[in-house]
């Protein structure tokens, strides 16, 4: 299976779960307990939606965006702060770590998440 249909699998369990917890949550848990259509239930509805929309916009992020230096034209000129990765064979910039997982430099290392298959960066 290739790195991109196992991050859209792993993207799209998540996303279905999240959005069923936003569901549940607003239309079947908050009703029995706060009033419908009232100010405290709208607020609460509204607080979810946010933290919902931004959840959905950090995951689709973090699945399609590539923080390796593979696409990053690396020039011959190395500062003094370049380091060389023995792994990769190459040069890397400042701040960029090695991925045993991914087995590429990647920049702005912060680690690896086994969720969704691929490293999170800062």
């Amino acid at each position: 299976m290739n790195w991109f249909l196992e991050r859209c699998l792993a993207g799209t369990s998540v996303c279905l779960l999240v959005l069923t917890g936003f569901l549940l949550e607003c239309f079947l848990i908050a009703p029995y307990s706060i009033p419908y259509g009232s100010t405290t239930y709208n607020l609460l509805f509204l607080f979810a939606l946010f933290c919902t929309t931004i959840f959905m916009h950090n995951l689709y992020t973090m699945m399609f965006h590539d923080p390796s230096i593979r696409s990053v034209m690396l020039s011959n000129r190395r500062g003094p702060d370049w380091s060389y990765c023995l792994r990769c064979e190459s040069v890397r910039p400042p701040r960029a770590h090695h991925c045993r997982r991914c087995d590429v430099c990647i920049l702005r290392f912060d680690h690896h998440c086994t969720f969704l298959g691929k490293t999170s960066v800062f």
